[in-house]
């Protein structure tokens, strides 16, 4: 909903057009020159992206979906050497389970046949925070593994993974497995699909199912897996569908018998996808890799892009994407509209391609009196606005001069860093008129690069354009609903109408109930949320940033066992203005 002015460094933008109004901001494909099993996972409003480098596993995150693979990496674990989880670390996953991150991945000790699942635990709910090796996490079979994800169904935990039948590197299948916790696997194994279709079989034997990845919307629960030998341009997505009632049953997965995302003429063995919402839960992307060209075999790179549902309720992936066609951005960038340097009027400096950079170019080389980079920005109303530059200065600190419609507007002030290691300016506030603004930023003292300019949606009291002013954005509300449901209500005695309040349904007989709360007991940031229980059922707590006018509701915490005792959850909703809560009770 709002964009914050505190931890911003993190917040990657994408491309800007420059026009007389305000066009949609573009990306291309690839957004990493080089990788493959793309894992992404969306938590708190970031992108958090996690693979595999040699012997160790590392994750960034980003603000923006295409800018997953150009902020800076943490190395989160290193295998120890003499271990049989030292060597081909394959595939790593990042998940957030009961209230703790795990990564699962696969290794061996340099002979392929050895290859295991393993899992890391955090030691806090930081994503970054130290992690420690829980072990191998298998089923009593104990054979060959790779590709482990997690499924979350009905309030219970699944392991799914690529796995042989025997002891010989013939086939994959994959199998699904209960779990008791999220290090554990309780059961045996039940196979669910075996490369069985012609398009499940090129360049094997062996022959390949592998990268599971589950897949919900609504009621409706899907496999989304890759096919076929990975070093081949055949590689593809098949799927399946949970049609029955008990997951570990065979027969409750059906299978597609197409791919539902293949190769063309121009894109070849795309494969091993995630899936996550853009940044409003508007949209759906699908993350996956591909070969480089025909024939390059493990030679591949990471792209993305959207997809939408077909009547029946499945996904339509479409056809990948050729590379180097623009692609609208993502919804919802979290710093507005975004405009690119290299699309603005530029004078006096020059355009370099960077990878590091948003849709892979900068404006470099403001080096001269009359240098300078100027953008076309449209403004729906008249106001005070706050703007987001993107630079880099490499040389020490540095300044640009701003101006707004020819006017001076002071200058923007550059911390030093590194060339390349973007940063952000969040400080400076600017008055635009309703329509088309021009805003300049010319050289001042030191050197400094610029990679693009954000703009909010809405004037500075208002940052999300929803007709609502500061002093209700910037707080912090508990919302107490009323099961009534009464159209006038102000639960809160914030003077907000219910399209605001979001009335409550606590029918019992419905399937999924909302459930007032009870406090919030702590003041921003360190928020504890508490509710009563009230309904015996499974219990989510959900966030949203904005009431108005069609609310965007995100899971906090899940699989809440049923109570009717006061429940508390901590949550700390950082890079937000503004948080309401409600608890959903699913049966």
């Amino acid at each position: 909903m709002l964009l914050m002015r505190v931890c911003l460094k993190c917040c990657f933008l994408a491309g800007w057009l420059f026009a007389s109004f305000a066009p949609a901001a573009t990306f291309t494909n690839p957004i990493d020159s080089s990788g493959q099993d793309p894992w992404v996972i969306q938590w708190r409003g970031d992108y958090y992206y996690c693979w595999s480098a040699g012997t160790s596993i590392r994750i960034s995150r980003a603000a923006r979906l295409q800018d997953i693979a150009t902020e800076p990496a943490t190395t989160i674990w290193t295998a120890p050497a003499g271990q049989p989880y030292s060597q081909n670390i394959w595939a790593p996953e990042l998940h957030y389970l009961q209230n703790r991150w795990y990564v699962y991945f696969a290794a061996d000790d340099g002979a392929n046949e050895n290859h295991r699942m393993y899992v890391l635990e955090s030691t806090t709910e930081d994503p970054f925070s130290l992690y420690t090796l829980r072990g191998k996490i298998y089923d009593p079979a104990d054979r060959w593994a790779i590709d482990g994800t997690v499924l979350e169904q009905a309030g219970k935990l699944y392991f799914i993974w690529s796995g042989w039948e025997a002891n010989v590197n013939t086939q994959q299948n994959l199998y699904i497995a209960p779990m008791s916790n999220p290090w554990t696997i309780s059961s045996n194994r039940t196979l669910i699909s075996q490369p069985l279709n012609s398009w499940e079989r090129v360049g094997g034997p062996p022959y390949i199912n592998e990268g599971p990845q589950v897949l919900k919307r609504g009621t409706n629960t899907f496999v989304i897996y890759s096919a076929s030998g990975s070093w081949t341009d055949d590689y593809c997505l098949g799927q399946l569908r949970l049609t029955g009632t008990n997951v570990l049953l065979p027969t409750s997965w059906t299978k597609l018998t197409t791919p539902v995302f293949a190769k063309t003429a121009q894109v070849f063995g795309p494969g091993h996808a995630s899936f996550v919402k853009s940044t409003d839960q508007t949209q759906d992307w699908i993350v996956y890799h591909a070969a480089k060209y025909s024939g390059a075999g493990w030679n591949r790179d990471v792209r993305m892009q959207s997809f939408s549902w077909n009547a029946n309720g499945s996904p339509n992936f479409g056809t990948p994407v050729n590379t180097n066609v623009h692609l609208v951005e993502p919804s919802g960038s979290p710093c507005g509209t975004t405009y690119e340097a290299e699309t603005a009027l530029v004078n006096h400096a020059t355009i370099v391609a960077n990878t590091r950079a948003s849709n892979s170019n900068k404006v470099g080389l403001i080096d001269f009196a009359d240098s300078y980079v100027q953008f076309s920005v449209n403004a729906a109303k008249a106001g005070q606005y706050r703007l987001y530059v993107r630079y880099g200065a490499g040389l020490g600190a540095a300044t640009h001069l701003l101006s707004v419609n020819g006017v001076s507007a002071g200058t923007v002030s550059y911390a030093a860093g590194a060339w390349d290691d973007w940063d952000f300016n969040t400080n400076s506030l600017v008055n635009l008129q309703a329509g088309t603004n021009t805003i300049r930023l010319t050289k001042g003292s030191g050197y400094a690069e610029l990679d693009f300019l954000g703009v909010n949606p809405g004037p500075e009291w208002d940052t999300d354009a929803d007709g609502l002013g500061d002093t209700w954005e910037r707080t912090y509300f508990d919302h107490l609903y009323d099961p009534a449901g009464a159209t006038t209500t102000d639960t809160d005695g914030d003077k907000q109408s219910t399209l605001q309040e979001y009335i409550a349904d606590t029918n019992p007989t419905n399937s999924s109930s909302y459930l007032g709360l009870t406090g919030i007991l702590a003041a921003y940031p360190n928020l504890t949320v508490q509710w009563r229980g009230g309904i015996l059922a499974t219990q989510f707590l959900e966030r949203s940033d904005s009431l108005n006018p069609n609310p965007i509701w995100i899971t906090v915490f899940t699989n809440l066992p049923p109570t009717t005792a006061s429940v508390s959850r901590n949550d700390n909703p950082t890079n937000r203005a503004a948080v309401f809560y409600r608890v959903r009770a699913s049966r």
